[in-house]
């Protein structure tokens, strides 16, 4: 589970993988280069909740490794240590 703290910028993240992903079909990306970039999102989620233990760094390490395989991805990791998220560009009130 991740602390309650990260849990906007994972939520970000996904969504910014989910977004380029969508860029990247309309492109017309190769389907394997898509098939790999969903592979190493699928996990994303159940990291958030799904276990008792903090996942933090395994979540690090998905999008580190995303990042590695395919360049456009690289930023994602630094955004989430950074935690950058929806927050980040909130209009004050």
């Amino acid at each position: 589970m991740l602390p309650p703290e990260k849990v906007p910028a994972a939520l970000y993240a996904i969504h910014m993988i989910l977004t380029q992903a969508r860029c990247l079909v309309a492109e017309g990306v190769d389907q394997g280069k898509l098939f790999t970039i969903l592979d190493w999102a699928e996990i994303l989620p159940t990291l958030i909740t799904c276990r008792d233990e903090d996942t933090t760094e395994e979540f690090r390490e998905a999008l580190a490794g995303l990042g590695e395989q395919f360049a456009e991805f690289s930023g994602y990791l630094s955004n989430f240590d950074k935690d950058i998220s929806w927050d980040a560009f909130a209009q004050p009130k």
